[in-house]
């Protein structure tokens, strides 16, 4: 759920207006943004606050840390020596990643035609 938000921000931002924290008072509004939006946000409809909110948060900030060290180097001891959270966010998020990549790769095929036929 937080991989599909991570890779996505761009949509949430755009799509559900979410994002805006600059303005947001900072009270109990961030609990209240599921609510309103009634066909749920990214294909989740129990979201327990604001996504955005929740991608500030230090536990999965950890995660995408990791993920960018990994991007650039082997771990050491991956992934026996890290905590399970870790693991399953970091597995996660790759595959976020490749849902993406691989929807933004068949959408401009869709686009471009076929070449060389």
């Amino acid at each position: 759920m937080l991989a599909e938000a991570e890779v996505n921000q761009g949509d949430l931002t755009g799509w559900f207006n979410l994002g805006d924290c600059k303005a947001c008072p900072r009270d109990d509004r961030c609990d209240e943004v599921p609510l309103r939006v009634p066909f749920g946000i990214l294909g989740y409809d129990n979201w327990p606050t604001c996504p955005i909110k929740l991608l500030r948060g230090p536990h999965w900030q950890h995660v995408v840390h990791m993920y960018n060290a990994k991007s650039v180097s082997p771990l050491s001891g991956w992934p026996s020596a890290y905590a399970a959270w870790v693991v399953d966010g970091l597995c996660q998020l790759e595959a976020a990643f490749a849902r993406k990549q691989a929807a933004e790769i068949k959408a401009s095929r869709g686009r471009g035609g076929s070449h060389g036929r």
